[in-house]
C-alpha cells in the first residue's frame, strides 16, 4: 500500500518543483532595454506622412545604434510625437505587469529643452494614423534638459498581441523644438533608452520557462487524473 503514496508525493513534487522554477526564472530575469535610434520604420530619415499628421515612428533596439541625434518637432510641422518603436514585433502574445519603466535621455542640445510627455505602450503596425499607438502609461509634463535626466513611467499591465509592437513616445508640449542629442557622438550610439525591471523576453518568451511551466501543469494534471483512477 505504500508504494502508490509514494508514486502520488512524487508528481506531486516533480509538478512543485517545476512549477516554481519556472516562476522564479520569469520573476528574476534581468532588466532589459531598449535603445531609441534616429533610425525610422523603413530605414530612411523621416516617414513620409501627410503634414496634417505631424508625428515619426522611429526604431528602438536592444543594442546601441544610431547614427544622428533626433529633432522633436512643435506639432505644427512633424514630427511630433515621436514613436520608438521595438525593431520586432511579438512573435506570441507578451505580456508586461505593472511596473515602473525608466527612461534615459543622455543628452539635450542647449537652448532646445523644453516640456514633453513621456508614454510607454504598444503600437499596432500602422503608419500614418494617430491611433497606432495605445499608451498604458505616462509621465506627463516633464522638463527636459542636459544630460543622463531619468523618467520615470508608472504603467499598467499591459500585453503586446503578436504582430504588434512595444514602443516608447515622447511628444513636445508647446515648444519650438527639442532636440535629442546621441551619445556618445560617436557611431554608433543612441539618444536614449527605455528599461522595464521584468524581462518577459520579448518579442518571444524564454524558451526554458515556457517548457518548464508547461511540464509543471503537465504533471500537475497527470497528478489529478492518477488519482482520478485510483
Amino acid at each position: 500500500m505504500g508504494q502508490p503514496n509514494s508514486t502520488r508525493y512524487a508528481f506531486v513534487f516533480i509538478a512543485v518543483v517545476l512549477f516554481l522554477v519556472a516562476l522564479v526564472g520569469a520573476v528574476s530575469a534581468d532588466s532589459t532595454c531598449w535603445y531609441l535610434t534616429s533610425t525610422d520604420v523603413n530605414n530612411h530619415p523621416w516617414t513620409e506622412c501627410s503634414i496634417s499628421e505631424p508625428y515619426e515612428y522611429m526604431v528602438m533596439f536592444k543594442f546601441n545604434y544610431s547614427h544622428n541625434d533626433v529633432v522633436i518637432k512643435d506639432g505644427t510641422t512633424y514630427p511630433n510625437p515621436v514613436t520608438w518603436r521595438a525593431n520586432e514585433s511579438a512573435q506570441v502574445a507578451v505580456g508586461f505587469p505593472a511596473d515602473t519603466w525608466q527612461l534615459q535621455i543622455y543628452e539635450v542640445t542647449s537652448g532646445k529643452e523644453g516640456t514633453v510627455n513621456v508614454s510607454i505602450g504598444v503600437w499596432n503596425g500602422t503608419e500614418c494614423t494617430w491611433t497606432t499607438f495605445t499608451a498604458y502609461g505616462t509621465n506627463a509634463s516633464v522638463y527636459v534638459s542636459g544630460s543622463n535626466q531619468i523618467i520615470n513611467i508608472t504603467a499598467s499591465a499591459f500585453t503586446v498581441k503578436p504582430g504588434e509592437y512595444l514602443a516608447v513616445q515622447i511628444e513636445n508640449v508647446g515648444n519650438s523644438e527639442i532636440e535629442l542629442k546621441k551619445y556618445p557622438a560617436s557611431d554608433p550610439s543612441a539618444v536614449g533608452r527605455i528599461c522595464t525591471p521584468f524581462d518577459t523576453n520579448y518579442p518571444v518568451p524564454e524558451l526554458a520557462i515556457v517548457v518548464l511551466f508547461s511540464a509543471g501543469l503537465i504533471a500537475l494534471v497527470g497528478y489529478v487524473g492518477y488519482r482520478k483512477r485510483t
